[in-house]
């Protein structure tokens, strides 16, 4: 079951790849692409400083088409 931040995450990933591509992603799969975000915007932000608005969806959007094995396209 998701928790309200990857309800958030998910919706992202609805918005930019579609309803029926990110219903093929668990729950947990879900889980470890924020993960995945949060940690790579971290990451980014200790070695380059404050990053612009909306990079942690495109790291999260990134990861989900790799685990689809999409082309990345962000």
């Amino acid at each position: 079951m998701l928790n309200n931040i990857d309800v958030i995450f998910r919706g992202y990933g609805v918005k930019a790849l579609g309803e029926e591509t990110m219903a093929r992603l668990t729950d947990e799969q879900i889980d470890e692409a924020r993960v995945y975000a949060f940690t790579a915007l971290g990451e980014r932000t200790k070695r380059y400083g404050k990053q612009e608005n909306g990079t942690c969806e495109k790291l999260f959007i990134r990861k989900c088409q790799r685990m689809l094995g999409l082309e990345v396209t962000l």
